[in-house]
């Protein structure tokens, strides 16, 4: 049995249009891959937004934040940010 020390994770908050759902989906499942404990979906203003909130390791928020999501939706909207 291997003992591995948890990694810290981050519960990350981003809203986006309905329409563009599909495209921050595939960017956390390519940016973030074992680094992503959960995807958590919402409608909001009549289904026209979505707010998504992500569990995911430091090293994947960089990665998510700083180069795929702001790059590829600029529209998305970061919302809080908290270390769980």
């Amino acid at each position: 049995m291997t003992d591995t020390v948890p990694r810290p994770t981050l519960l990350l908050q981003i809203t986006v249009d309905a329409a563009c759902m599909l495209d921050l989906r595939r960017l956390v499942v390519r940016h973030c891959g074992s680094m992503l404990s959960f995807m958590r979906m919402q409608p909001i203003k009549h289904a026209t937004k979505m707010v998504v909130w992500l569990r995911i390791t430091e090293s994947a928020k960089r990665a998510l934040m700083d180069a795929a999501v702001m790059r590829s939706l600029p529209s998305a909207q970061f919302g809080r940010l908290v270390q769980s």
